[in-house]
C-alpha cells in the first residue's frame, strides 16, 4: 500500500472502518510534537490516572521512538490532521508504514508498533494491550 495516500505533509493519519479511532505516525523530525505512532478513542480498562497528568487521561495510547508504549495524558487530538483535513479510512487487514513504525487494523483491534525494537500496543474499544 502507498502510504502518501494517509499523508497530510510529513504525518500520516487514519481512521479505523468503525470510526472509532484516530490514529497517526508522525515524523521523527517534527518539532514539539510525540515522534512515533498513536490511536485516540475510548478503550477500556485504562490504568488509573497518575498524579502527573492533570490533562484528560487514558482515551488513546502511543508509542514513540525508542519507548514503552503509554497511554496518553493529552489535552486535544494529537492523531488527527490540525488542518482540519479528513483522515481516510485504513481497512481491515491493511497495514500503514512509516519512520519504522507500522499500524495494522484488524476487525478485533489496531496494533501499532516501532519496527526495530518490537515495542507497540493494541487498542481496541474493551480491550488493549502493551508490548
Amino acid at each position: 500500500m502507498d502510504p502518501s495516500t494517509y499523508a497530510v505533509g510529513d504525518r500520516y493519519y487514519f481512521i479505523s472502518p468503525s470510526g472509532l479511532f484516530s490514529c497517526g505516525i508522525l515524523a521523527p523530525s517534527t518539532p514539539g510534537a510525540s515522534n512515533g505512532a498513536g490511536c485516540q478513542g475510548d478503550t477500556s480498562p485504562i490504568p488509573p490516572k497518575p498524579s502527573s497528568c492533570r490533562l484528560s487521561w487514558g482515551h488513546g495510547i502511543r508509542v514513540n521512538v525508542g519507548a514503552a508504549p503509554e497511554f496518553l495524558c493529552v489535552s486535544d487530538v494529537q492523531f488527527a490532521p490540525a488542518d482540519g483535513t479528513p483522515a481516510r479510512v485504513l481497512g481491515y487487514g491493511q497495514t500503514l508504514q512509516a519512520y519504522d513504525f507500522s499500524c495494522t487494523v484488524l476487525e478485533s483491534g489496531i496494533t501499532c508498533r516501532q519496527n526495530s525494537t518490537g515495542r507497540g500496543f493494541t487498542i481496541a474499544r474493551e480491550t488493549n494491550r502493551l508490548f
